[in-house]
């Protein structure tokens, strides 16, 4: 099995969204991506990584173009909004990709629902 990485360059607030602002956010999803990639290759897993948009659609839309997942995984990190979100996330990516989701989260709660 081969496994992308694709990590959203998320910013601390909108205001830096809307300014432009996102090299915390580029070096933040950076080393995200880096340790996981770490993390996999250690496991015996091939793995590579990508940082992408800070939309997570937009940064799977645009992985898709260069990779083709037979699943998607996504990995809910947080509470509160971000965690509401991320439920919503999940339908959104079902829907506009046609393929199996995967979510986690930090607790440790997996859940698989095929596409139609």
């Amino acid at each position: 099995a081969a496994v992308l990485v694709v990590a959203p360059a998320f910013t601390s607030s909108r205001l830096r969204y809307w300014v432009s602002d996102l090299d915390d956010a580029i070096a933040r999803a950076r080393a995200v991506e880096e340790a996981s990639v770490a993390a996999l290759r250690d496991a015996g897993v091939a793995a590579d990584g990508h940082v992408g948009s800070g939309d997570p659609l937009t940064a799977i839309e645009d992985a898709l173009r260069f990779f083709d997942p037979e699943l998607i995984v996504l990995l809910r990190n947080g509470s509160g909004p971000r965690r509401y979100r991320g439920r919503l996330l999940r339908g959104e990516v079902e829907r506009r990709f046609g393929r199996p989701v995967t979510e986690l989260d930090p607790a440790g709660t997996t859940t698989t629902r095929r596409s139609p």
